[in-house]
């Protein structure tokens, strides 16, 4: 069963971390790449929202299709296979979390210029994530 007062409150966690991107997405490219603070922020505040959608993604995945993913692009995927969120915002947000791994794990050099750019898609992908979930919850209250 759902816990709507959890995701709930998961889902105002992301809506404020999507205003902190947005403070982050307001400086130019040129600021991000070279002003540490703002390019630290933004790094920070990607791998914050990726987990904070898992962490929904997951309680979904579990509660209404009976088992968790196993890694975090599964997560979204499932997401869109259960009908949470329509299919093609799943495979739009999925690769975020390849994003979130090369930035936590330094799998490789994170080029500055595609965080950047990613960051800003995150926001509108993200806020829509928010109000396709807050829209299920709606409409099985």
């Amino acid at each position: 069963m759902i816990n709507k007062a959890l995701v709930r409150d998961k889902l105002a966690l992301l809506m404020q971390y999507l205003t902190e991107l947005q403070q982050v997405a307001s400086h130019s490219q040129q600021e991000f790449e070279q002003d540490l603070f703002v390019k630290r922020t933004g790094e920070r505040t990607v791998e914050l929202v990726v987990e904070c959608a898992v962490d929904i993604n997951n309680h979904f995945t579990v509660e209404v299709g009976g088992r968790q993913p196993t890694e975090y692009y599964q997560s979204f995927t499932e997401m869109g296979r259960l009908g949470v969120i329509t299919p093609d915002l799943a495979l739009a947000l999925a690769p975020t979390a390849g994003l979130r791994n090369r930035l936590v794990h330094a799998y490789e050099t994170v080029m500055d210029d595609l965080t950047y750019r990613a960051l800003q898609r995150m926001i509108p992908q993200y806020a829509e994530y928010v109000r396709q979930i807050d829209q299920w919850l709606t409409q099985r209250s």
